[in-house]
């Protein structure tokens, strides 16, 4: 279960999806500096008919600029260098998202084993106990300091079982979360 949580994860996760896309735009980006580098061939057409010392003159021109200077080097190293950040920042967000999910994925189990371990009936004996000592104070079979002490023993261990409840429906969330997905409902 783990590897499909992972799975998920890189499927659904937002800040993966962003990481991918930086890079691919700083591909595209390096794909326009590569071409912006390759001389635009300008030709132009002009006609005059009475406004120059030739009647009628038409000309033609041809204008390619020369990249002796400026071949666009300082860009396209700039889109290079942003490709590698954002390997860089892929790779960095995949060990956070893979340890984010075996963290949440540790805890779910832990969680489920210790309510696991759990007396199935437990809740149901205690209450069952509790009634009992009650009934056992109304009829003065007990003193008030030990019905005081059952009960205190009875709300610690409602309060434990409660909290190993939440602790449990809380980790499962927090795969749902890590995931990206609706995996426990």
């Amino acid at each position: 279960p783990y590897s499909q949580l992972v799975e998920q994860a890189k499927i659904n996760r937002v800040d993966l999806q962003l990481a991918k896309a930086e890079i691919t735009y700083a591909t595209q980006n390096l794909r326009l500096q590569k071409a912006m580098a390759i001389p635009d061939l300008e030709v132009a057409i002009s006609y005059d008919l009475k406004g120059n010392y030739p009647e009628k003159y038409t000309g033609i021109g041809i204008k390619i600029p020369l990249p002796l200077f400026n071949r666009n080097q300082g860009e396209i190293k700039k889109a290079r260098i942003a490709i590698d950040a954002g390997n860089i920042q892929l790779k960095q967000q995949e060990s956070i998202l893979e340890n984010e999910v075996y963290n949440s994925y540790q805890s779910a189990l832990r969680t489920e084993g210790l309510y696991q371990g759990l007396d199935p009936n437990f809740a149901e004996d205690f209450k069952t106990l509790i009634k009992q000592v009650s009934k056992n104070f109304s009829n003065r079979n007990i003193s008030l300091i030990e019905f005081l002490d059952f009960y205190d023993s009875y709300k610690d261990n409602m309060l434990q079982l409660n909290n190993l409840k939440f602790e449990r429906v809380n980790a499962k969330e927090e795969i749902n979360y890590v995931t990206g997905s609706a995996i426990f409902k």
